[in-house]
């Protein structure tokens, strides 16, 4: 069976050629011609890898899977549970950016903190007890955590938060646990409140 053949988002796309590679921690699989791209995101995970496994005290057992494609009109990411593959969507990344951090490297970093995370909840009975805990844990951890480890403080992030303070618009702690009826902003709210939380701890 061949790569393209593993890979399903719900949508065919027979003419992409799909192409894969593996750095020490990662297999990186990508369409073409973004072969640039996808190096560039192994270069990255792979410099990221130590600081996020170590901060968090915990490897992935194998190699964690990358997928790198660009044929829909988004950027964004996505970490699997149970699955425990990543998945970026890298159109028009390089108009990206948060602070100093490339968009890209945020990405790869934030991303990898959520697959060391499912692997951390990982314990007998095996993925029963990721489920558990993917039930159980609060949003605000797993985003805050997220991005804890991909991004820095800035000021945007200070100012964002203290106009939300000012005008009593904080996201309460109840509504932390998810997204469900959150609005953009709430929802933005919910990752920077988190992080905020998670830089207190």
């Amino acid at each position: 069976m061949c790569i393209r053949d593993r890979i399903s988002f719900s949508q065919n796309h027979p003419e992409l050629i799909w192409r894969s590679f593996e750095t020490e921690h990662f297999q990186i699989i990508y369409h073409q011609p973004i072969d640039k791209i996808a190096k560039e995101v192994a270069r990255i995970a792979e410099q990221i890898y130590h600081p996020i496994t170590n901060d968090l005290g915990i490897e992935p057992p194998g190699k964690t899977t990358i997928i790198v494609t660009d044929y829909l009109d988004y950027s964004n990411g996505l970490s699997t549970p149970l699955g425990n593959y990543i998945v970026l969507w890298t159109k028009s990344y390089t108009k990206y950016t948060t602070g100093r951090l490339r968009w890209l490297q945020t990405l790869v970093a934030h991303e990898f903190t959520h697959t060391v995370n499912f692997w951390a909840f990982r314990d007998f009975p095996g993925f029963w007890r990721e489920l558990l805990a993917l039930g159980f844990v609060p949003t605000w951890f797993l985003e805050g955590l997220a991005e804890y480890e991909a991004e820095k403080w800035c000021a945007h992030r200070d100012m964002l938060l203290r106009v939300v303070a000012y005008h009593h618009k904080l996201v309460p702690y109840k509504k932390m646990t998810g997204f469900i009826g959150a609005d953009q902003i709430d929802a933005r709210l919910v990752y920077e409140q988190g992080h905020s939380l998670i830089r207190y701890i």
